[in-house]
């Protein structure tokens, strides 16, 4: 036979504080939608595009038109994650602007304006015709250190395009710029997980969802 059965419910700030945080725990993830990072990977984009680089488009959806930037990343427990993406490195014009534009962009972000000006003072040095190729190795995973950066500087000569080796250095400094960009990109990354995960986060979205518990913190219904 059924028996009906009556429980205090309790919204989640009406707990003891050693029950909230069991809770708070247990919800963890609630706040973390699919496409979490997806604005993350839309300021990078536009992070990269000022830097002069452009990362490789993906689709994500069935149209046609329909893209992102291709930006893959692993977690944020290990000591191989990362992030990385592939595409092409070319001067985005006006180098010597690259700091003040990316001053604008963010200008408290102390990291990226470093990465300005090493890639300021590459293109300056060559001018401008440093380009580079960044490929996926095909090395096991996502971080920046499976991307084979291929960098070139590419002269007219005659109306002829011709490529060749940068000096030793130019290119090293290069590849270890673009690893350091993909390095911020996981960064970024990692500060919106935190921030998505918080407490504060958490405990809005229970109450926004209207959870309910009971006064050991099991949902009541």
């Amino acid at each position: 036979m059924s028996v009906l059965l009556q429980i205090n419910a309790y919204a989640l700030n009406e707990l003891p504080q050693n029950v909230q945080s069991r809770v708070l725990e247990r919800y963890r993830a609630l706040p973390v939608q699919d496409d979490w990072y997806q604005s993350v990977y839309d300021w990078a984009d536009q992070a990269a595009q000022l830097l002069g680089i452009s990362i490789n488009r993906k689709r994500i959806s069935k149209h046609f038109y329909d893209t992102a930037p291709a930006i893959y990343f692993s977690g944020f427990a290990s000591q191989g994650d990362g992030a990385c993406f592939e595409g092409h490195f070319s001067s985005p014009g006006n180098s010597a602007q690259i700091v003040e534009r990316i001053a604008q962009f963010s200008p408290t972000d102390i990291d990226l304006l470093s990465i300005a000006k090493r890639v300021q003072h590459l293109l300056v040095h060559t001018d401008c015709q440093l380009t580079a190729k960044l490929t996926h190795s095909g090395a096991y995973g996502c971080h920046p250190g499976t991307i084979q950066i291929d960098a070139e500087l590419v002269h007219e000569i005659d109306e002829t395009i011709q490529a060749i080796t940068p000096p030793n250095g130019i290119g090293s400094e290069l590849s270890d710029v673009l690893r350091h960009f993909m390095h911020w990109i996981h960064r970024q990354l990692e500060q919106e997980h935190a921030h998505l995960t918080s407490d504060a986060q958490v405990f809005e979205a229970l109450n926004t969802s209207g959870f309910l518990f009971t006064e050991f913190g099991e949902p009541a219904a």
